[in-house]
């Protein structure tokens, strides 16, 4: 059930700002520079280039020529995203290259943990989701290139989830194959989950202020639980109970 909250009302409109007109405040800037590094994406950053090498290196894990395809698109993509979004902050004077930028979300730090097949499929059908979730929620931000980027990003992180949707589809037809997708199930979903943030925490409701985001972290949470369950269980998996072995609630 999703919980109550009482969300404040926007005070800025969509498109309002651009880098060269923010409001006279920090905080606004700050927010802005917050979600932008929370991506996990910037070019230039030498966390996120073993990121993507981690990402490139699933290409030889690919169990057939059309799979080993996707996935160097895959990791195309990515780079693409990492070129967008240093953009943005470099406009606005940061510098991207300081490792302390990477993201703390936990989802992006565990690529090393993906050792087969069904668990890359896994974390494409969950954790692009989440990620095209928060990101096709800028489509109204007051901050005009976070929107325009936003939903340009966003479409693809869908996709991505589309293709690892198709590769654990493949992988269930056999009892094997649904047995790894199970576990990796168990181990990504409450990961994803805590991709959303606390209910609770206090800076969602001043990017809600801002008009920055439109939806709280629980809203997000719950419209994505709502979409993701009935397809891992259309591919004969269980999903696990979404309290379990979760950090952020």
């Amino acid at each position: 059930m999703t919980t109550a909250v009482e969300k404040p009302m926007r005070i800025y409109g969509p498109g309002q700002f651009e880098a060269a007109t923010l409001p006279d405040h920090d905080e606004y800037r700050n927010a802005i520079v917050k979600l932008l590094k929370e991506t996990g994406e910037m070019s230039s950053n030498p966390e996120y280039m073993r990121h993507t090498k981690e990402l490139f290196g699933f290409v030889d894990m690919a169990p057939g020529p059309a799979d080993r395809v996707r996935i160097a698109a895959y990791y195309a993509d990515e780079m693409r995203h990492g070129y967008i979004f240093e953009g943005l902050l470099t406009e606005l004077g940061v510098d991207t290259t300081d490792p302390s930028m990477y993201t703390s979300i936990e989802a992006l730090n565990l690529l090393g943990e993906i050792k087969t097949w069904e668990s890359l499929a896994v974390f494409n059908t969950l954790l692009d989701r989440a990620g095209g979730m928060q990101l096709l929620d800028y489509v109204d931000s007051s901050y005009g290139p976070l929107a325009r980027a936003g939903v340009f990003v966003g479409r693809d992180e869908r996709g991505h989830a589309a293709m690892g949707l198709q590769h654990l589809r493949d992988a269930c037809r056999t009892e094997e194959g649904r047995a790894r997708a199970q576990d990796a199930l168990d181990y990504w979903y409450p990961i994803a989950l805590d991709m959303f943030g606390t209910s609770t925490g206090k800076r969602q409701w001043k990017y809600i202020e801002w008009g920055l985001k439109t939806k709280s972290n629980e809203e997000l949470r719950q419209e994505y639980i709502a979409e993701v369950d009935p397809i891992m269980a259309a591919c004969g998996l269980t999903v696990p109970d979404p309290m379990a072995n979760r950090k952020f609630v």
